[in-house]
């Protein structure tokens, strides 16, 4: 056998072939280390760990959570639509048939109303005007009550009048922590004698279910005469409070403090060197009304200030008709004066 036939013989022999091979597929590995062939076996070896079970139910939940939501229209979807129902639907209901307005909206609608119905406003005290008639009943030492209507007041003059007890009980949960366990009909007469009395009542600005336009259908359930009554805003103490008026009215006069806070407040308005001659707490709720005014005639004092719920209105009211003195109900704003060492005044 010739030298080139050997050479063939070799090269088509079974171990060249198996050595060849063997060779050939190392070299693939190491140059192609994406190849199918690689990534298949290492599928086949791979071990997937298995998730802890608290993982699972997140994510059942999160997959629930996402399949509600889609069934479901977004948040943004319902907004235009209650903005479209509360506006441009009803200058739609109002329109005369076959008429188009082109470029009035819905709110120069209302602004031109409101400047046609300007002459059926009412007035209300400001901020500055409370604060001179504050001092100028102070300085005369002539008896003042302000006081303030919200929604817990609101809502204690609705229960089962205007509105039904399970209404009431949805929108005022938290009338318990306001003095009101129950607004009953002792506590609905109690508080629109002292309305009707009060020197400064406070009512809402905001047009809001619970807030002003539940006080005109209470106004006229009650038949409060409010073109009558001298009126100025709910919120304001807070005005009061931030604006700096407050603490200097307080400054040279006897304060009483009256409210479960009453104590804390004292010590703040005493690091301010304000002359805190009393304080009279807790304030549980109307039934300890009496208590309270029985406990204002053991102190001397020019001002009370009367932190303490729904009942606020009616103490404050009756320390001024029955003491003579200026009466004010700060509601939260005592809070502030705990928490804000540094407000103004």
């Amino acid at each position: 056998m010739s030298r080139k036939q050997v050479s063939k013989h070799k090269k088509g022999s079974r171990s060249y072939k198996t050595f060849s091979g063997s060779k050939s597929r190392t070299r693939g590995k190491g140059s192609f280390r994406g190849s199918r062939s690689t990534s298949a076996g290492s599928k086949r070896h791979r071990k997937v760990p298995k998730q802890p079970a608290d993982k699972q139910i997140a994510k059942k939940r999160q997959k629930a959570v996402m399949t509600e939501s889609r069934n479901q229209p977004p948040l943004h979807s319902l907004y235009r639509e209650g903005l479209y129902s509360g506006g441009e639907a009803l200058v739609e209901k109002w329109m005369p048939d076959g008429m188009l307005l082109p470029d009035v909206t819905c709110e120069d609608i209302i602004q031109a109303g409101l400047e046609y119905y300007r002459s059926h406003m009412l007035q209300l005290a400001g901020t500055s005007e409370i604060r001179d008639l504050l001092w100028t009943a102070i300085v005369e030492k002539r008896p003042l009550s302000l006081v303030r209507l919200g929604d817990g007041e609101l809502l204690s003059l609705a229960y089962d009048t205007v509105m039904s007890p399970a209404e009431v009980d949805e929108l005022g949960a938290f009338l318990p922590y306001a003095g009101v366990p129950v607004p009953d009909a002792s506590v609905q007469i109690s508080l629109i004698d002292a309305i009707k009395t009060a020197d400064y009542i406070g009512v809402p600005v905001s047009r809001k279910p619970a807030f002003q336009m539940l006080m005109f259908r209470l106004f006229k359930h009650y038949q409060l005469p409010i073109r009558e009554m001298r009126l100025t805003t709910s919120t304001i103490n807070y005005s009061l409070y931030h604006t700096g008026y407050m603490i200097p009215l307080l400054y040279g006069r006897r304060i009483l403090l009256i409210g479960n806070k009453a104590v804390s407040a004292a010590q703040v308005l005493r690091g301010k060197g304000i002359n805190v001659t009393g304080t009279i707490y807790p304030v549980s709720d109307f039934s300890g009304i009496d208590q309270v005014l029985a406990s204002c005639s053991k102190y001397e004092y020019d001002i009370a200030l009367v932190a303490a719920g729904v009942p606020a209105v009616v103490i404050c009211q009756r320390i001024a008709s029955t003491y003579g003195k200026v009466a004010i109900d700060i509601g939260h704003v005592v809070d502030e004066m705990i928490n804000n060492e540094a407000a103004p005044g």
